[in-house]
């Protein structure tokens, strides 16, 4: 192929593929302003490659390797925990609920945003009232 010819058709598949680098660079704008949100709300944000991501992806079946979520969020308490489902909801992303490791085939790990609840231990009794109040990460040893 002649270099004129190689440069026009190179000019062409440019004007061709720019509307898709335009969506990829909206999509890429939209996950980021996303993810700042989400550290504004407080609560720990882990996203892929930051130190602890692959250790909190982990699950217990080892055979299975679920693909890597947007990001693992753990709130800390009840108005971390409103205001990240809030966030998730206003963006329309999937929430996917990690607490007690109950899910050997791996199910709350995958694409999307892990809710990892497994910090949530509070534990409150009212004898007086005959009520228990069990933070979602709570397990029995």
């Amino acid at each position: 192929m002649r270099r004129r010819r190689f440069i026009q058709k190179s000019v062409a598949l440019g004007a061709m593929f720019s509307p898709l680098m335009g969506l990829i660079e909206q999509a890429r704008a939209s996950t980021q302003s996303f993810v700042a949100k989400l550290l504004n709300s407080s609560g720990n944000v882990y996203l892929p490659g930051q130190k602890n991501f692959y250790k909190l992806k982990r699950i217990v079946n080892q055979l299975i390797q679920p693909e890597d979520p947007e990001a693992i969020l753990q709130p800390e308490n009840i108005d971390e925990t409103k205001s990240i489902v809030s966030i998730c909801s206003q963006e329309g992303k999937s929430l996917r609920i990690r607490s007690g490791g109950h899910s050997f085939e791996g199910f709350s790990m995958g694409e999307g945003i892990v809710f990892d609840v497994r910090q949530l231990k509070s534990i409150e009794l009212n004898v007086e009232k005959g009520w228990i109040k069990a933070g979602a990460g709570l397990t029995l040893n």
